[in-house]
């Protein structure tokens, strides 16, 4: 086995050790600063998880949690795109399929045909597999009734989420507002309220 010399300055001297193993499958080489060459483990690819779910139908009034997912699927689905695999969910509480940092970005969109003074989003965490919720992020919003119809707005809110144990950080998400008669859209054919989930950096 051997090393090459530079090829701009072929009569430079440099010493690099080997490692006196061979090292395990996927390993890569490594160099320490004093020309040491050891095996380490390769970086994980950060975004190797993009999952996004769809609301499937509207949903009326408040909701803890919102429950009405469905991943998206077909030719277009993010999830396609993963190689960690995919997040999934189960009664509104969604579960990591690996650890690392995630970026959660939560939309909804809201009609009414009347006024509401006030409706919040919720992005809800757990690190304690749900003996204990955190409101982690959320948004506020208002509908004046315009035009003697339905009236619509949309909230939009992201939250950076280090799951550090897939058997215990969890998320899920809630609404709440002043009139309960304020629906969250929901559809099965495109997203109107939606979360998708990108894995962004090793925790």
């Amino acid at each position: 086995m051997s090393i090459a010399a530079p090829a701009t300055n072929p009569a430079s001297h440099l010493t690099l050790t080997l490692p006196a193993t061979i090292g395990t499958a996927g390993q890569i080489l490594s160099v320490n600063g004093s020309g040491n060459l050891e095996w380490i483990d390769a970086p994980s690819t950060p975004i190797s998880v993009v999952t996004t779910f769809h609301q499937t139908s509207n949903q009326t009034g408040t909701k803890n949690p919102l429950n009405a997912w469905a991943e998206e699927s077909g030719a277009q689905s993010t999830g396609k795109i993963s190689t960690g695999g995919t997040v999934t969910q189960s009664s509104g509480v969604f579960t990591f399929p690996i650890t690392g940092v995630y970026l959660i970005m939560f939309q909804a969109s809201f009609g009414l045909n009347g006024d509401t003074r006030w409706l919040n989003n919720y992005i809800v965490t757990t690190n304690d597999d749900g003996s204990n919720w955190d409101d982690a992020s959320h948004s506020t919003q208002s509908i004046t009734k315009c035009e003697g119809d339905n009236t619509y707005t949309q909230s939009c809110i992201n939250y950076s989420f280090d799951v550090q144990n897939v058997s215990t950080h969890k998320v899920r998400f809630r609404q709440v507002m002043s009139n309960s008669s304020t629906v969250s859209e929901g559809s099965t054919s495109q997203n109107t309220t939606a979360v998708t989930f990108m894995r962004i950096g090793d925790t």
